[in-house]
């Protein structure tokens, strides 16, 4: 704090202050932001802050603890310091401070509900709606995060809205129910649909930027019109659903109930493996860009089918086959392969078939020796940059003049 006379030189002109000048750091208006604001032990909380002293470190505190300093830039401004929900730390609200000077942000740590079925006698051992299931006895709900423990399997019996999900074991979603997931789905266990039967639409939501992760399994097995889809609340657009590697998903059935993802609701990254088997018919439709770095596999008499729009983008950098009698089905949209000369972007097997069903834009695709790619009538097929073909390429493969 200095007192006395500030003179500030404006060109030719100056301003004259008498009395106190204070060029502190509390001069200026302080503000950090937390994101998220909630969560469970063990969340990572990532700390923004404007208004502090340009190359300054102000401290960062944990209800009261110090846990790091954060170097400002020039303009006083800090970004992405991040911090781990300690495990073990109590539910309810907790503060992040500054020093000096002194700014705060609560962020509300949430107590998870753990699935204890039958094994403290007071539950029916089956259904996600028991609150004598929970470990709690009370369901959670939107908001609250639910722990399913290896080797227990919860029944979704009733449409249900989780914030937080972490399956170790096998959570079974019934017959026309909806499990929606708001902010992370953390599959190490099994996800199956339709495990009491039934054959109406079942469905797994992710709601807005809703994210999967984990090394688990996803099971649509059952001859019934399953679908994982991406649902819009926040009114922004929603990042792509991340198939991460390590998980599978598997999908088989019946011709009769197609299963989908995406259904024209968001776009998808595949990562990891989808599988398709018995004679299901499996639509993947985005909304916009479908990318594969991982494996899409067909089998047995299965159709694998590109649902897409004229602008849609199939980028294909992973492995893309059909096996034994098994179909895919391309349309609309372009289809594009980064690595299109060190693999090929399409392989069918001898037995298999791959088809052009509609008007479709190749962009640096490469088709496996063993495979004919069939061009149906009346459609045209649009190469740009070239189309490495050591296999075939057959017209009217459907029939027509």
């Amino acid at each position: 704090m200095l007192s006395g006379k500030a003179v500030l030189l404006l060109g030719i002109f100056s301003l004259s202050v008498f009395g106190l000048v204070d060029f502190s750091q509390s001069a200026f208006a302080q503000s950090i932001t937390i994101n998220p604001t909630s969560g469970p032990e063990g969340t990572t909380v990532t700390i923004d802050g404007t208004g502090f002293s340009g190359f300054s470190s102000p401290q960062i505190s944990f209800d009261g603890v110090g846990i790091g300093f954060a170097p400002t830039d020039a303009t006083g401004t800090f970004t992405g310091f991040a911090y781990d929900i300690p495990i073990g730390t109590s539910g309810g609200p907790h503060t992040f401070t500054t020093a000096p000077p002194s700014t705060s942000e609560v962020f509300t740590v949430i107590t998870p509900f753990t699935w204890d079925g039958n094994s403290d006698g007071d539950g029916d051992g089956v259904n996600w709606s028991d609150p004598l299931n929970w470990d709690a006895d009370a369901v959670p709900g939107s908001g609250d995060t639910a722990i399913i423990p290896s080797g227990f399997t919860a029944q979704v019996d009733v449409d249900t809205t989780i914030t937080v999900l972490q399956n170790f074991g096998t959570v079974g979603i019934h017959n026309a129910r909806t499990l929606t997931i708001t902010s992370s789905l953390v599959n190490d266990g099994t996800v199956a649909f339709h495990t009491n039967g039934g054959a109406s639409t079942t469905t797994l939501a992710f709601q807005d930027d809703a994210t999967l992760t984990g090394g688990g399994i996803i099971d649509m097995m059952q001859p019934a019109p399953d679908r994982i889809i991406q649902t819009e609340v926040d009114g922004n657009p929603n990042g792509p659903l991340i198939i991460p590697s390590g998980h599978t998903i598997n999908a088989g059935g019946n011709a009769q109930h197609i299963k989908g993802l995406m259904a024209n609701t968001g776009d998808m990254t595949n990562n990891g493996v989808i599988n398709l088997s018995n004679i299901a018919v499996l639509e993947i439709n985005p909304l916009n860009t479908f990318i594969n770095t991982g494996t899409i596999e067909s089998s047995d008499d299965s159709i694998m089918r590109f649902k897409f729009e004229t602008t849609d983008l199939f980028q294909q950098n992973g492995v893309f086959r059909a096996l034994d009698t098994s179909d895919i089905e391309l349309g609309f949209g372009t289809l594009t392969d980064n690595d299109h000369l060190s693999s090929p972007t399409i392989i069918a097997a001898p037995t298999a078939t791959a088809e052009v069903e509609n008007d479709m834009t190749f962009n640096s695709v490469s088709i496996d020796p063993t495979t004919t790619l069939g061009l149906h009538n009346a459609r045209t097929l649009t190469i740009i940059n070239n189309l490495h073909n050591p296999g075939t390429v057959a017209f009217h493969t459907n029939g027509g003049a």
